[in-house]
């Protein structure tokens, strides 16, 4: 992943991902056809909003931040489907619901902190080795 393009590694991912599906779908004996295009029109953005944008996302985030924060953060999206049901749906969420919520935010920031304070200080460790080389 780290010689490729984001481009490229996309194509790849996704394209990967149709042929598999289209290979199930056939084995399943799953139509392909007769949808009403209402059903369409969701599955085209079910695969264009949360799997298009959300894992290009990801994959863009991964090249400035460590694969392990970005995999927390991605535990955030829960949050964001409550807040959608919320706007468009009129749901509301149970206090267990909001106590989870809570929960994973705390998680991410704790993770934010975390890796933030694990990061080496470059200039402080270049100094301090310039230093040592400078005594021995």
């Amino acid at each position: 992943r780290s010689h490729l393009s984001l481009i490229a590694y996309l194509w790849i991912v996704f394209g990967s991902a149709a042929i598999m599906l289209l290979i199930w779908c056939l084995l399943a004996g799953l139509p392909l056809t007769g949808y009403t295009a209402p059903a369409i029109f969701w599955m085209v953005a079910l695969g264009l909003i949360p799997q298009l944008v959300g894992h290009t996302a990801a994959n863009y985030a991964i090249r400035f931040m460590s694969a392990t924060f970005v995999s927390i953060t991605i535990l955030a999206e829960p949050i964001g489907s409550t807040l959608l049901a919320v706007l468009l749906l009129n749901e509301t969420p149970v206090p267990l619901e909001l106590l989870g919520g809570g929960l994973i935010l705390a998680g991410i920031a704790f993770s934010s902190l975390k890796s933030t304070s694990s990061i080496p200080d470059t200039d402080s460790s270049l100094a301090a080795q310039n230093g040592r080389q400078a005594d021995g």
